[in-house]
This record gives C-alpha cells, sequence and structure tokens, in this order.
C-alpha cells in the first residue's frame, strides 16, 4: 500500500491561562478536626503558613478535571470528520492547568491514531476554547458590644474570575516514514510520553 503524505501546517497554539484561587480556597477551605498547637500552647505562624500551602495543593489536586470522557466537569473527546481528520476536544474546570490541557489533547491525538490503525498525526488547525466565569465570594458581618451599644461592622464580598481551559484541534493521522514524517507526531511516542503523567478516573469509582 502506498504511503500517505502528510503535510504539517500549524503547531499547536499555546495556552493562556489566569487562575485565582484566593476566593475558591476561602469557600472551600477545610476545618481541621484538631488544633496544632506549638510547645507553648499557640498555633505556630511558620507552621500555619506550611499547613495552608499544603492544603491549597492537596484540593487543588483533587478538584482539577482528570483524564476522561468529555462529561459535565470537562474531559476529552473525538470525533471523526471526514477521511483520515479528526477534531481533538479537551475541557478542564477552573483548577485544571492550561499544560494538562494541552497533555490531555496531544494524548488523546495519539490515542486515536493508533486506534485508527495509523503511526502518525499532523495537527493542522486549531482554537483556544477557554471559558471565563465569575462569581462573588459572601460578605461577612462582625458585631461587637461595647456597654449597652452593638457596633456592627460589614465587609462586602469580592468578585473573582475563574478561567476553564480548552482546547481544539484538527489532526491529520497517516502512516510516514523517513523524512516525511518531519513535522508530524509520532502517535506511539507521544503516548508514551504522556500517558503516565496524566491522571484518570479511579476505576471503582
Amino acid at each position: 500500500m502506498a504511503e500517505k503524505a502528510v503535510q504539517p501546517q500549524e503547531g499547536l497554539e499555546r495556552f493562556t491561562f489566569k487562575k485565582v484561587l484566593g476566593a475558591h480556597l476561602r469557600e472551600q477551605r477545610p476545618r481541621l478536626s484538631k488544633e496544632l498547637l506549638t510547645a507553648n500552647g499557640q498555633f505556630g505562624s511558620g507552621m500555619k503558613v506550611k499547613l495552608i500551602v499544603l492544603l491549597a495543593l492537596l484540593l487543588l489536586a483533587g478538584c482539577q478535571t482528570k483524564y476522561q470522557n468529555m462529561g459535565f466537569t470537562g474531559g476529552v473527546a473525538a470525533a471523526p470528520i471526514g477521511g483520515d481528520m479528526y477534531r481533538i476536544s479537551a475541557r478542564g474546570n477552573g483548577y485544571t492547568d492550561p499544560t494538562t490541557v494541552q497533555d490531555y489533547v496531544l494524548l488523546k491525538a495519539a490515542e486515536t491514531t493508533l486506534q485508527s490503525g495509523h503511526t502518525h498525526f499532523v495537527i493542522v488547525g486549531g482554537q483556544d476554547a477557554s471559558r471565563q466565569e465569575f462569581g462573588q465570594t459572601p460578605g461577612m458581618m462582625q458585631t461587637n458590644i461595647i456597654g449597652n451599644t452593638a457596633y456592627t461592622t460589614y465587609t462586602p464580598g469580592s468578585t473573582y474570575q475563574i478561567v476553564k481551559p480548552g482546547q481544539d484541534v484538527l489532526i491529520k493521522v497517516g502512516n510516514l516514514t523517513g523524512l516525511n514524517n518531519i513535522g508530524a507526531f509520532d502517535a506511539k511516542q507521544v503516548f508514551d510520553a504522556i500517558n503516565p503523567r496524566v491522571v484518570r478516573p479511579d476505576p471503582k469509582s
């Protein structure tokens, strides 16, 4: 069978992603089951900072979109659009890093190429599919009683922005050898490089 030459056209576009974490962490900060005290009975400031950072990292790791079929919280999808062309889509939630979405796009493209019986793919087009949403943190009211008088102070909430990264790309698959594969991705190499570092849903859940 004659080899099919695939002409590379355009590389994967770079992602831009701005994330505001403070508001989310304030709303979802876990409550500790017990106090962590220093030797003199006071919460050490250094330990408190480290604990908050650790909790934030755990929260983000557990909440980001996993490598899964496209669903309400995001995921990946591949759709044939005729011949040897496919549209690859990836979506993340507000806790997902844009580079993770890029990994998802490339991994899904590699899987699709191998499943179609081909060895290489070329990205022939793409667009940023990120979405922006806005939220509002609740205000805080504090009342202090001095003598017979109550003094109330109200602090209004703040507006925050959530960016949910997304990417759509068009790929062309083929079987390439030698100089014909310049600019093309080797699907097996891409799969072997990216698959170990993506997080998939727990099959038991």
